[in-house]
């Protein structure tokens, strides 16, 4: 055998996953073409898939407070999605925000209607319940 470097596939069927490295390939091989069929300009053209955008710190203290507003004078009209469509951020980013309503009616009410939901739970999924319960409060913490 002549000195260089050799590639011997396994002994058995080939799969998709089993192909054989551009070093191993001859110039002239049909493969090459599978891989020059992009230009580097249709490459950069092609969109990015999954990228994940910025994030957007677009509020300010005096759009804080409004959103608190709206949200303490009439959360009926004013719901998470509609406060955070008005103001170009997340549902989660207003809940956060407009935390503190407790004393808030359609908090109370919510809250009656969970309690109500829990109090129908079977016995497992009030133990997986409390579970879930401890698990976030370790991981939320900063122990």
């Amino acid at each position: 055998m002549a000195p260089g470097l050799y590639r011997i596939p396994a002994p058995s069927i080939p799969s998709p996953l089993d192909l054989t490295p551009n070093a191993f390939l001859p110039k002239n091989d049909p493969r090459y073409t599978e891989e020059s069929a992009y230009t580097l300009e249709d490459i950069n053209n092609m969109p990015v898939i999954g990228d994940h955008s910025e994030k957007k710190y677009n509020l300010n203290q005096k759009q804080i407070k409004e959103i608190i507003k709206l949200n303490s004078k009439d959360p009926n009209k004013y719901t998470r999605k509609v406060l955070a469509e008005k103001f170009n951020c997340s549902p989660f980013f207003v809940g956060l925000v407009s935390r503190n309503t407790v004393g808030n009616k359609r908090y109370r009410e919510m809250m009656k209607r969970l309690n109500y939901i829990r109090d129908h739970w079977g016995k497992k999924k009030k133990i997986n319940a409390e579970i879930h319960q401890k698990l976030k409060k370790y991981v939320y913490s900063d122990e």
